[in-house]
């Protein structure tokens, strides 16, 4: 019986996806909580103070919001972003995307999308030790990314995810 409704699909050109009504919100995965804020670069955040996690919690409740933990790929998205977190605490770490895939002395950072975070990368910290396996802002320091412990309780930041815009 599967293989005839599949022959009827391929003649008719039916599919599955055709005989239900589109839904482009539910394709797009997509949800915009009440308290997202839209900064100077455009995009938009939820700021998680004063709930605090470790970094696979953060993660999760960015997650469950439709939301990803921000990914700060440029100086612009950093300057926005901390401007912002030092008005909610002018001195604490923040977790981002970014996190460390590799193994023992070989840092492999990549954000939420898989892209590499450049070892190199003139958003680091200079002083900041690379091979911590995540990655977050402190607001009582400079505009710059740093390595910690993932394990640690922190504030978190949430993206909204850019097809949702």
């Amino acid at each position: 019986m599967g293989r005839i409704f599949w022959l009827i699909c391929v003649v008719f050109g039916l599919s599955q996806a055709n005989t239900e009504p589109s839904n482009p919100s539910h394709e797009k995965n997509c949800s915009k909580p009440a308290n997202l804020v839209e900064l100077s670069n455009g995009k938009r955040y939820l700021f998680s103070s004063p709930t605090d996690a470790n970094w696979a919690a953060a993660n999760a409740s960015c997650t469950k919001l439709g939301l990803h933990l921000a990914t700060l790929k440029t100086q612009v998205d950093i300057d926005a972003v901390f401007k912002r977190a030092k008005e909610i605490n002018p001195n604490y770490y923040w977790f981002i995307s970014a996190k460390n895939f590799g193994k023992d002395r070989n840092p492999d950072h990549r954000w939420h999308d898989g892209s590499k975070l450049e070892e190199n990368s003139e958003l680091w910290e200079i002083s900041t030790p690379r091979t911590w396996t995540c990655v977050a802002l402190h607001t009582a320091y400079n505009k710059k990314l740093y390595g910690i412990d993932c394990l640690y309780s922190l504030f978190y930041i949430c993206e909204l995810p850019i097809q949702c815009y």
